[in-house]
């Protein structure tokens, strides 16, 4: 099984990771034109701040992105999965990183996605 839809680039799903789970995962994935430079958005519920949310069986829940990294590469994250696309929405595998806090500081700041305290005079 590969994370794709009718044609286009495909990202093969690991194995001992296809199955029902898999294929329910991948309903609620917009892969628009299978392009993996381009972002996977979730369609399915999100959270407040736009971070999929994928229910793997109830009452569990995960963040879509790092379910979508476990799948598609086989390995649970050491901390946090960042996204190379600053799109919340976002599954592709080929945008998403394993990284740590440290790091998604670092990248907020160069991206200027960093909230800023100003001074009160």
């Amino acid at each position: 099984m590969t994370g794709k839809q009718d044609g286009g680039a495909a990202f093969p799903i690991c194995p001992g990771q296809e199955g029902a789970i898999a294929d329910r995962f991948i309903r609620f994935v917009d892969m628009g034109d299978g392009d993996l430079s381009n972002c996977w958005n979730w369609i399915g519920a999100k959270s407040d701040r736009g971070y999929g949310v994928f229910t793997v069986k109830k009452p569990k829940q995960a963040r879509a992105h790092r379910f979508s990294f476990q799948l598609f590469h086989g390995k649970e994250p050491s901390d946090l999965v960042l996204h190379l696309c600053d799109n919340p929405s976002c599954v592709n595998p080929t945008h998403l990183m394993d990284g740590n806090h440290g790091e998604n500081m670092r990248q907020m700041a160069a991206r200027k996605r960093a909230h800023r305290i100003c001074a009160r005079s």
